[in-house]
Formats: C-alpha cells, sequence, structure tokens
C-alpha cells in the first residue's frame, strides 16, 4: 500500500492478565494519519478492505481493526563520570 513504512507480525500474542492468545497481531505503519488515509484510498487500499470484507471475516470472524499513534520515547541514560586524584 502506497506510504507504507513498516509491516510487522507477531504470532500466539498472549492476554494479560490472562484470556485466550491472539493467534496473529499485524501492525502496519505509516508517518501520519493523512498519509493513512491516502493509502486506504488508493486503489490497493481498496483492494485490501475488499479482501478484509470477502475472506479474513468469513475466516476469522474475531478479526479487530485498530488505528493508533505512537510515540517512539527513547531511555536516556545518566552517565556518572568519576575523576580519580593520583
Amino acid at each position: 500500500m502506497p506510504g507504507l513504512r513498516r509491516y510487522t507480525i507477531s504470532r500466539n500474542v498472549v492476554a494479560i492478565p490472562g484470556g485466550e492468545p491472539y493467534y496473529l497481531v499485524a501492525e502496519l505503519d505509516w508517518d501520519d494519519r493523512a498519509v493513512l488515509q491516502r493509502a486506504l484510498q488508493s486503489p490497493e487500499g481498496q483492494a485490501t478492505a475488499q479482501d478484509l470484507a470477502n475472506h479474513l471475516a468469513r475466516w476469522s470472524p474475531g478479526v479487530r481493526s485498530m488505528i493508533y499513534e505512537v510515540e517512539d520515547v527513547q531511555r536516556r541514560s545518566l552517565m556518572i563520570k568519576r575523576t580519580m586524584k593520583q
């Protein structure tokens, strides 16, 4: 699909606390919501939506879709320098 930056899948994802595991989680990343909207309106996006409606939803009735924003938070480390007197 146009503008797709990253596509990952995870298998056998377990809900916390407990619950039934998900067979598969797929994450598709675009730069922002506007790019995603253009991708969904493209011929490839329309074909994907049709495939979901015609096949995936029938084979896996529990399929859920979510749109969410991700913030990349980097962990900062504190370095302590020691000076030694001789």
